[in-house]
């Protein structure tokens, strides 16, 4: 078991989350504007994204 500050770990653990939630909205964006671009793309590039 790991003893120290434990101020110190909580701010490592909201740091790491703080980052989670960052890249986490950021893949969330990236798929939503794919998804988008295949939906609105004409019909030969969506069966092409199929």
């Amino acid at each position: 078991m790991w003893v120290g500050d434990t101020g110190q770990v909580t701010r490592k653990a909201e740091t790491l989350r703080t980052e989670l939630t960052s890249t986490l909205q950021t893949f969330s964006k990236s798929i939503l504007e794919s998804e988008a671009g295949i939906a609105t793309a004409v019909e030969d590039k969506r069966e092409q994204a199929v």
